[in-house]
């Protein structure tokens, strides 16, 4: 029973979930009564937020704010009418508004679920959305 909460504890640790409203940041209006954290560093600009037990985050340069932005705002919108399936514990989706690097992860027991390498951020909440 042991190795089993281990290997939960693991798979937990590989997410990465982050509850964003203890973390912070510039606060951004997502629509559906959402609200975003902005964070920038190194040429780079999160906009992070959290529906249930996942962590979501977009990812654009410093010189394109407003494309997290938009992104994060037409993920909550496709994310009113879909459901993300629920994790045993959490999970984690980034979406990037400047290249193809998305990718989810989320555990259910000891198991851990990881995509990437999808060619759109929306075409990875669509993937993700029928994971039930």
């Amino acid at each position: 029973m042991n190795d089993y909460k281990d290997q939960e504890g693991q798979a937990e640790t590989k997410v990465a979930f982050e509850d964003y409203a203890k973390v912070g940041g510039e606060e951004v209006d997502l629509g559906h009564d959402i609200t975003g954290y902005q964070d920038a560093g190194v040429g780079n600009l999160w906009t992070s937020w959290n529906e249930g037990r996942w962590s979501l985050a977009t990812h654009t340069s410093i010189e394109q704010p407003e494309k997290g932005v938009d992104l994060g705002r037409k993920a909550v919108d496709y994310l009113e009418t879909h459901r993300l399936p629920i994790p045993k514990q959490h999970g984690s989706i980034r979406l990037d508004a400047t290249s193809e690097n998305h990718y989810a992860i989320w555990a259910k027991g000891s198991v851990v679920y990881e995509l990437s390498e999808v060619q759109s951020a929306m075409d990875l909440l669509e993937i993700v959305v029928h994971f039930q």
